[in-house]
């Protein structure tokens, strides 16, 4: 129901604004009628105020002022009625007309001393920053007004800097200029003193916005958009720093930056750990790490040494030498080091070249991320991710003899331009002092695969948790199958301890179907890469364990019973 006569009646809606402010000025009483009555009262004052501002087609002043009240009013009722109105009926249906229309009114009132820093908070995060977001994320939006399809189609169409220089057009960028960057650096010190952390928190994430997809319209503006990043930088609160860093990191890949700025960017992000902010350093390295080469050239850091390991950095491009300090200096804390191997791990051509810089301590770091007490979720994941990213490079160094998840050969001459070119055409030369020349077996001796592969079945076997709590286990069953692969390496003679202690483990508890069906699972992967000798050497302890296990009144399980039985009679009647 809408109340379209409620666009007629001022009166009545400066009665709704005015009641909203004396019910916020309530004091609640001891009595429980009391404390019921007052959030009762405003979630009827947030409704009505609603329904208004739907009759009204949604004019800026009171949607404002609907959005204000719903954010300070959030500790009290659910308000969350209201943001989803938002964003299903306005944030993804308004024109750009309409988003310029409501950026222009926001921004005009941005530097108003009468309005709470609580209400600009919660205006820029529910609505100006989603709304100029998916200006560019939803092609289906429309240039202007209008139900017509050549208007929604005319939307559609737009490239993303056409959808920039509409948004932005007119006193729009100008307004942005003045309120968001200049006034924040004319009088820097008094106005972060003055202004609360989550208001500077979501007008960094703005610029961020308009810094990743509208470059072209902004860049007049870049000397001040530097200045303004730069400033925050220094903030001390975590969030605004590292947000900052994402601004300053969109900005240097956008621009020709100072190699002396770009390098100080780049090392602060790398001592960055802290946990709460540390989605925002991978976003920030994730953005810098590729422009690095262009950025910083392939000059060598400017002094050369041998790392602990004693493998020389002398050659080496400064920014391969301070990932790789980091990771020797804080060796012994794994909460420093993170976010520095989940770099290396999602960017495997880009370090394709000085893989063998980073090898030993990519294997070292292994168990500490998936069999410790401390380990969680996001670090076994990162150790099957460095796991995978090792089989890449392997792949990178022998195209003709892929190592691949289905077993597929995909097209392989690829790969080696691949690392190339990522690192602006940089290639390994053996003659050269930075990337080590290296055949794969170099980098995954044999020592390190039986190294991974015994990680791998400590986690499949002994970590049930890690199994049943988590999605990883089929990943982890993937990894142990790629580097068991007779057809691509050498076959491996392991033991059966980890089996054995599982199934009496799991025998201890009532022989659950769900960790059976999981550990012959595992078992009929490795069986299927054993050669005959290794089936002579363990063909008693494998036929005890399938003794245990084929008691299970489970039709997958005894599907593998039946599989492995067939498996070891064949290995009999060949012996």
């Amino acid at each position: 129901y809408t109340p379209l006569w409620l666009e007629e009646r001022s009166d009545l809606l400066a009665a709704l604004l005015g009641a909203w402010s004396t019910a916020n000025g309530l004091t609640v009483m001891a009595d429980q009628v009391s404390r019921l009555a007052k959030p009762v009262l405003i979630e009827h004052l947030v409704r009505s105020l609603l329904l208004a501002t739907r009759a009204m087609s949604n004019p800026p002043s009171i949607l404002f002022k609907l959005l204000e009240i719903s954010g300070s009013s959030s500790d009290a009722i659910d308000v969350s009625f209201v943001f989803q109105y938002v964003w299903t009926e306005l944030i993804t249906k308004w024109s750009i007309a309409k988003r310029r229309e409501i950026l222009s009114a926001f921004l005009l009132r941005l530097g108003d001393s009468s309005i709470s820093d609580e209400a600009n908070s919660t205006l820029l995060q529910h609505l100006i920053n989603p709304m100029v977001a998916t200006v560019f994320t939803l092609p289906s939006i429309a240039a202007h007004d209008g139900s017509d399809s050549d208007a929604s189609h005319a939307g559609g169409s737009m490239s993303q800097e056409q959808r920039s220089a509409e948004l932005l057009r007119g006193q729009i960028i100008s307004l942005i200029h003045q309120r968001v960057w200049v006034m924040h650096m004319s009088s820097s010190v008094q106005t972060m003193a003055a202004t609360k952390a989550s208001v500077r928190l979501e007008l960094v994430q703005l610029s961020s916005i308009l810094m990743r997809h509208a470059v072209s319209a902004v860049a007049d503006l870049r000397k001040d958009i530097i200045k303004f990043g730069w400033i925050f930088i220094r903030n001390d609160d975590i969030m605004i720093k590292n947000a900052s860093y994402v601004l300053v990191s969109q900005f240097i890949a956008a621009f020709d930056t100072p190699p002396k700025i770009t390098l100080q960017a780049y090392s602060s992000l790398l001592k960055a750990h802290q946990v709460e902010s540390r989605f925002l350093v991978r976003q920030a390295l994730d953005i810098l790490l590729p422009v690095l080469p262009l950025r910083l050239g392939q000059s060598a850091a400017s002094s050369s040494s041998a790392d602990a390991s004693g493998t020389s950095t002398t050659g080496l491009p400064a920014w391969v030498v301070l990932a790789k300090r980091v990771l020797i200096d804080h060796s012994s804390s794994l909460a420093l080091t993170t976010h520095v191997y989940q770099l290396i791990a999602g960017h495997a051509a880009i370090f394709f070249p000085y893989r063998m810089h980073f090898a030993s301590n990519l294997v070292g770091v292994l168990q500490r991320m998936c069999l410790t007490h401390n380990s969680t979720s996001e670090t076994r994941t990162l150790a099957l991710d460095i796991m995978d990213l090792l089989l890449k490079w392997h792949e990178m160094l022998e195209p003709a003899s892929v190592i691949t998840g289905s077993g597929s050969a995909p097209n392989t001459a690829s790969a080696p331009a691949l690392a190339s070119e990522a690192v602006g055409g940089m290639t390994e030369d053996a003659s050269a002092s930075g990337p080590i020349a290296a055949t794969a077996t170099d980098l995954l001796t044999e020592a390190r695969r039986e190294t991974i592969v015994g990680l791998l079945l400590r986690m499949l076997c002994l970590a049930f948790d890690f199994v049943l709590k988590s999605n990883l286990g089929p990943r982890a069953l993937g990894l142990l199958t790629r580097y068991l692969d007779t057809t691509k390496w050498p076959p491996m003679h392991l033991r059966l301890t980890f089996f054995e202690r599982s199934v009496q483990q799991i025998e201890s508890q009532g022989m659950s179907q769900q960790l059976v069906l999981h550990i012959l699972t595992v078992l009929s992967a490795v069986t299927a890469q054993m050669q005959a000798v290794w089936f002579e050497e363990y063909y008693g302890t494998l036929v005890s364990i399938i003794r245990k296990c084929i008691v299970v009144d489970n039709g997958q399980v005894q599907k593998l019973v039946a599989s492995m039985l067939r498996q070891l009679y064949e290995q009999a009647a060949n012996n």
